[in-house]
């Protein structure tokens, strides 16, 4: 729903074109990539302390500490958007509350998949073929009344 929200905050609020409305991504963007150079440089040596320290074969658990970081960081990011976009604010603050934003989503799912394929050995397929699907469907029912349900919330007010 954030990334329906960019149209509405960007082109409608703000008077962008639709190439010019676009770029505020990057912020997401920048978080998701932050994100996959913290698994790399971090979060694998984590894990494989874990491995070791377990004898060969870690916990399911021990895949979740990055989603606690990424569960934290997500809402930050909101927030931080939902504060943050009102036209009388620079548009960088905005921009800038998206990395948290991608951080947080990246860790959170990268999480959540890693978790279930250690979980669900030899159901992994199974269950991240419903993951998807599930994730599918929300995917596909949320842009149907996202634009709806921000005009029947209305505009902000300038904050004073």
């Amino acid at each position: 729903m954030l990334f329906g929200a960019y149209p509405i905050v960007y082109q409608e609020g703000r008077g962008w074109n639709e190439g010019i409305g676009g770029l505020p991504f990057i912020g997401v963007a920048i978080g998701m990539l932050a994100a996959l150079i913290y698994t790399i440089l971090y979060d694998n040596g984590r894990y494989l302390k874990c491995v070791k320290k377990a004898g060969g074969f870690a916990a399911p658990e021990d895949r979740l500490p990055p989603g606690i970081i990424g569960g934290a960081a997500l809402p930050i990011g909101l927030f931080w958007f939902a504060w943050t976009n009102y036209p009388s604010i620079h548009w960088l603050a905005s921009v800038a509350a998206g990395i948290p934003f991608g951080f947080g989503m990246v860790l959170v799912f990268l999480s959540v998949m890693n978790y279930l394929i250690d979980a669900y050995t030899i159901f992994a397929a199974s269950v991240l073929a419903a993951n998807s699907v599930l994730r599918s469907l929300f995917g596909a029912a949320f842009p149907l009344f996202t634009t709806q349900m921000y005009d029947n919330l209305g505009e902000h007010s300038s904050p004073r």
